[in-house]
Formats: C-alpha cells, sequence, structure tokens
C-alpha cells in the first residue's frame, strides 16, 4: 500500500502526519489530505510504501519506508 492509496480512500478533510525515516533521522509533518494531493512537490511522497498507520491525538500517523 502507498501514500497516495491512502489519500484517496479517505475523507479530505482528515489531518495526516506523515513521518518519514532517512539517514538515520525522523521527520515528519501534519497536514489534511488535500495539500499532499495538490502540491506537485509531494509526488515522490505519495508513491512510497506505508511501514505503519495508526491513530495518534487525533491525526491518522502514516510512516512510510
Amino acid at each position: 500500500m502507498t501514500l497516495n492509496d491512502i489519500l484517496m480512500t479517505i475523507d479530505q478533510n482528515t489531518m495526516i502526519r506523515l513521518i518519514i525515516c532517512m539517514y538515520g533521522m525522523k521527520f515528519s509533518t501534519e497536514h489534511y489530505a488535500e495539500y499532499y494531493l495538490d502540491h506537485e512537490e509531494t509526488d515522490e511522497l505519495t508513491q512510497r510504501k506505508v511501514m505503519d498507520i495508526r491513530i495518534v491525538d487525533n491525526l491518522l500517523e502514516v510512516v512510510l519506508k
């Protein structure tokens, strides 16, 4: 499953916390689902595979590979 699969399934008003682990560091960002679909610079992110998905602090938290 990729991030794009999730974005196409959920309500566009859902807040998502996106977590990416790169080079031994963890990066995170919080935006509504609509943001990731509307911005071209997030195209690379939407094709990444999902490692974990859960609800934390009333946010959909998605950890990408």
